[in-house]
């Protein structure tokens, strides 16, 4: 036979556009971009953005459109997390190399989103058996990261990776001013079991657990203060793919994150904790043209609540725990013809809040696009949002100043309406993008203190 020459253009840009509007991000060529202390952070890297913002350097928040980042969905795999930032906002919790892929969303205008005003970020779970054990490994000035991914026969992996700072090891001396010895540390721990017994089916078990702990004692009054927070989440997935255009996904899952201020005196003893805690349910069918699907949550909440002891306190408080359900069904149809895509949508949410106030709303979504090769894409979009949960702060550094609480008869939802036009398009055979867009959107709240 003749030599056959396959000529294909390489892609040397770690982010990708999808029809629907979304971003993936490749986390393999995370290698190539510049790091922070020995780490290429996904969040970082996602406020360069179009359409994101961010108050500081230090800010691990995203502020998308104008939203607040407490307005974000931020998961693994469609399980949410509540806090995602180590190190007063230097890093995330997500180590990237245990991710195949990252997947953004600045516009909330379908109804398959959740249930929050701003955008949608998930670290989506590898599905892919490799075929011997590898892994990499990555030493930072402050941390130090590893994954490691080994099969286990033919139809299952694991995937294992550990992340871990050694401030105090190695600059504790430093740390040590006038008497006051400061301690930090953080971790994380990511354990992924993929099996995949047959060609339909595919079984996820995601485990994730990780936290910083901060601590300062003054020798000179002896007095200890720590700061201790983190979050826990397990999961378990199941996709059963029915053909090439349609198939169902099952999530069940548990999340929580707890955040805790403790003060230890001689005569006083000073704690502020705060939690929150999810189990929940997710549930979808995809087609060629619908996507239709189900939420269920259940959340125990405490927000800050001080307990005070000791010879000079007469506090006495009850914590006050926030017990709620929320339960969201959507249908989302999309039709192509020509150069036309449109898609519209409508869910149900039902919220019963702590004080038995339930709140039923439904929301509409609607979008249009044109789509060319030469002239790129123009999207008009119009959609309504609710959010159930508030965070309430003044930062997005995981401090005890932050803490979440639901809505109630006193702090009803927040929604929000939006109308938005983007137009991308893809310039010098796709080596530049260019990306326009604008957003009114109409936000109504309320707070409580």
């Amino acid at each position: 036979m003749d030599d056959v020459t396959i000529m294909r253009r390489r892609i040397t840009s770690p982010v990708s556009g999808q029809i629907n509007g979304t971003f993936l991000w490749n986390m393999g060529m995370m290698h190539d971009l510049p790091k922070i202390l020995g780490n290429a952070d996904p969040m970082h890297y996602t406020q360069l953005l179009p359409g994101v913002q961010t108050n500081s350097e230090y800010d691990s928040g995203l502020h998308i459109q104008g939203c607040d980042n407490a307005h974000n969905f931020v998961s693994i795999a469609g399980v949410p997390l509540y806090n995602v930032s180590h190190l007063l906002g230097f890093f995330s919790i997500f180590n990237a190399s245990h991710f195949p892929l990252m997947e953004f969303s600045k516009n909330p205008f379908s109804t398959v989103s959740p249930n929050r005003l701003g955008g949608y970020l998930s670290m989506i779970l590898p599905e892919e058996i490799p075929e011997r054990v590898c892994g990499e490994f990555s030493v930072g000035p402050m941390s130090s990261q590893g994954t490691f991914r080994f099969p286990i026969g033919r139809k299952s992996a694991m995937h294992v990776s550990v992340r871990a700072a050694y401030l105090n090891w190695l600059y504790g001396h430093w740390l040590k001013i006038d008497g006051s010895r400061l301690g930090y540390a953080f971790h994380d721990y990511n354990l992924t079991y993929l099996c995949r017994p047959n060609e339909q089916d595919i079984i996820k078990l995601n485990f994730y657990y990780g936290g910083d702990d901060v601590s300062l004692t003054e020798e000179l009054d002896d007095s200890d203060i720590g700061l201790k927070w983190g979050n826990l989440l397990s999961s378990f997935h199941w996709k059963r793919i029915l053909s090439s255009l349609t198939k169902t996904e099952h999530t069940f899952y548990y999340t929580g994150y707890d955040n805790q201020f403790t003060m230890q005196m001689p005569s006083l003893s000073f704690r502020l904790p705060s939690y929150i805690h999810t189990w929940g349910y997710k549930g979808k069918y995809v087609s060629e043209h619908w996507q239709i699907g189900g939420d269920v949550a259940f959340h125990q909440i405490q927000p800050q609540s001080p307990e005070l002891s000791g010879a000079y306190s007469g506090l006495t408080q009850v914590p006050l725990k926030q017990y709620t359900q929320e339960y969201s069904l959507y249908a989302d149809y999309c039709q192509s013809w020509k150069k036309w895509l449109l898609q519209i949508g409508v869910k149900g949410n039902l919220y019963l809040a702590p004080d038995r106030q339930s709140f039923f709303d439904v929301d509409p979504s609607a979008s249009i696009s044109y789509v060319t090769t030469d002239f790129g894409k123009l999207t008009l979009s119009y959609g309504w949002q609710h959010q159930y949960l508030f965070q309430t702060g003044f930062s997005n550094m995981g401090l005890p100043t932050e803490f979440w609480f639901s809505c109630d008869k006193n702090s009803p939802p927040q929604y929000a309406r939006n109308l938005s036009l983007a137009y991308d398009v893809e310039l010098f055979d796709g080596d530049y993008k260019l990306s326009v867009g604008g957003v009114s959107q109409k936000s109504f709240s309320s707070s409580r203190v």
